[in-house]
């Protein structure tokens, strides 16, 4: 009965019709160094991590990366929230990935099924939390996309994972780490900015990266905060990042968390060189 239950909460089964105005299939401009990227990592001897994940990477950098989802898509299905709160900010938010090429929209309907990608929209629930929870007049919201909704039924639960399988840098690892350097070591810190969305999605699931704010759609060309797959490709991304950094830079450092990059100069007598410190900060 449950089951029975279950299936009859389910939305009614909608097939859109061709989008047949125009389609923005262009990808967004590519801050990453790519090629330079590549090189490094096939001709350096990298520590970690495994050759596979780094075959991997390059492959994704050269052709895109894939959300990896394991669902079907054959009616459009639309999660999305008719009142949201925030909803200007959000909006605003929106713009500015327009801008930079990583949004596309607003369209009046979602703009699946078309000639690029055949496939039925799935819309995703949208939501957002304070960016900085510690300060409270602190007014910027971060947005979140809810790949998790519907339990059981979700993006995510439909989403295999696939990270790099390398353990995560911890504060306390790196506090312990600066404990045993002793005093004079320099620390430098670097935060990677918007990180999943330096990485672009393949056009073929872009019909997986749709939301709605107010009564427009949109779609994202490049990595969703909230989607396991972004997350996922990120991590390895990373690793292999941090690979080429610490081949670079042997006499420094480094870990990372996420997308943030501490970096550790020690220097013999305890006597830390800051002209090191800041060519390597530079480099």
């Amino acid at each position: 009965m449950e089951c029975v239950r279950r299936l009859s909460s389910l939305p009614e089964r909608k097939v859109l019709p061709m989008y047949v105005a125009l389609f923005p299939s262009s990808f967004p401009p590519q801050p990453l160094k790519v090629g330079k990227i590549i090189e490094y990592a096939t001709r350096l001897p990298l520590k970690s991590p495994s050759p596979e994940i780094i075959l991997s990477v390059v492959e994704d950098l050269r052709r895109n990366w894939s959300v990896r989802y394991g669902g079907g898509c054959e009616w459009s299905q639309d999660h999305s929230q008719d009142s949201l709160e925030h909803q200007a900010q959000l909006e605003e938010q929106i713009k500015q990935d327009i801008e930079w090429g990583r949004v596309a929209g607003p369209f009046s309907r979602p703009p699946f099924p078309n000639k690029f990608c055949p496939q039925q929209p799935r819309v995703n629930m949208v939501f957002s939390v304070p960016k900085n929870k510690y300060n409270p007049s602190d007014p910027s919201r971060r947005m979140i996309f809810h790949f998790s909704h519907p339990k059981f039924l979700s993006k995510n639960h439909l989403t295999p994972r696939n990270d790099s399988g390398l353990d995560y840098d911890t504060f306390r690892k790196i506090i312990t780490r600066l404990a045993q350097l002793g005093e004079g070591t320099l620390l430098f810190l670097m935060d990677v900015r918007s990180a999943y969305k330096l990485l672009n999605i393949l056009r073929e699931e872009w019909f997986l990266q749709v939301f709605r704010i107010g009564n427009k759609y949109y779609f994202s060309k490049v990595g969703m905060f909230g989607d396991v797959a972004a997350g996922d490709n990120w991590d390895r991304f990373k690793s292999v990042l941090m690979g080429i950094i610490r081949a670079l830079f042997p006499d420094v450092e480094f870990f990372c968390y996420v997308d943030n990059i501490i970096a550790l100069v020690p220097r013999p007598n305890r006597l830390a060189n800051e002209k090191v410190a800041k060519a390597r900060f530079k480099q």
